[in-house]
């Protein structure tokens, strides 16, 4: 559909599920944005909390995790 065409509370939500680290994973994150369109809309908030688990966990990462 043309989002530019739909309310915006009749637009799909969006979701994203992750986990990390990719070799052996600790912590899973599920983020759910109503409204939000899509998944890679909602990325960088599961991004920011996986980072912020490693880092406190695990010392500062670099990013590259």
């Amino acid at each position: 559909y043309d989002a530019e065409t739909v309310a915006q509370k009749l637009r799909d939500h969006g979701l994203f599920i992750g986990f990390a680290p990719y070799d052996k994973p600790e912590i899973v994150v599920a983020v759910i944005g109503e409204n939000g369109e899509h998944g890679s809309a909602v990325a960088p908030i599961a991004g920011s909390i996986m980072q912020a688990y490693l880092d406190k966990y695990h010392g500062e990462q670099d990013g590259d995790n």
